[in-house]
């Protein structure tokens, strides 16, 4: 889906063929309850998330990148540890970070998920990495 405007030809002619999950979105949508979550189930996969999973997943199936690797595997530790400083300073966290994280707008939505969090929750981390 590109719902964006006034960019360069250059993104628009980015495609990711990678398949939404409605039945996903739909459940993501029923366990957030501190907020109101829109579900656009006409969309598509917003760019919002295919601009930086693309680039993870460069074959809409499994990463692709070591960097990409190690980033998520330093996410996943300080998510489980409920360490959130080093997301908060996530510029200062290395080579993998910053290949991973170029620009901080798409990567700033993790901070508002995990904002929402409540100690009730339960974790589960359904992106995972391969050794």
């Amino acid at each position: 889906m590109h719902d964006f405007r006034g960019f360069p030809k250059a993104l628009y002619d980015v495609q990711y063929p990678a398949k939404e999950s409605l039945v996903l979105a739909k459940q993501n949508r029923n366990i957030v309850s501190k907020t109101e979550v829109h579900l656009d189930e006409n969309g598509g996969l917003d760019h919002g998330a295919w601009s930086f999973i693309k680039h993870m997943y460069p074959d809409a199936d499994e990463f692709g990148f070591d960097s990409a690797i190690e980033d998520s595997t330093a996410l996943k530790r300080c998510i489980e540890k409920g360490d959130h400083m080093p997301l908060v300073e996530y510029s200062k966290q290395g080579r993998a970070f910053k290949l991973a994280i170029p620009t901080p707008e798409h990567f700033l939505p993790l901070r508002y998920i995990l904002a929402l969090r409540d100690k009730k929750d339960t974790l589960i981390l359904f992106i995972t990495t391969r050794p």
